[in-house]
């Protein structure tokens, strides 16, 4: 624990800077600013942006989505191997 505790208190401030078209490589960045035809066009936290109901929380959603469809048809594509049905949960 003690080798931790020295290891922080010698860090830096440092400021990175991420360009991400996949919104979960900066869900934990202190600020995410969205550009929209080389202008900012939201600022914020994930959850501030995700409250905001904007671009971001559009772009955040329909890759949500994405995901979902892929990770499905990834588990049919399983069971068809294996001769199993695999049937999407009803939409909520």
């Amino acid at each position: 624990m003690r080798s931790s505790r020295r290891s922080t208190s010698c860090r830096k401030t440092v400021t990175t800077l991420v360009i991400a078209h996949r919104l979960s490589t900066v869900v934990g960045a202190d600020e995410i600013i969205v550009l929209k035809g080389g202008e900012i066009a939201e600022r914020g936290s994930h959850s501030d942006l995700l409250t905001q109901n904007g671009l971001y929380a559009s772009m955040w959603n329909r890759q949500r989505e994405a995901t979902q469809a892929e990770e499905h048809l990834r588990q049919v594509r399983e069971s068809d191997e294996l001769g199993v049905v695999v049937r999407r949960p009803p939409a909520v």
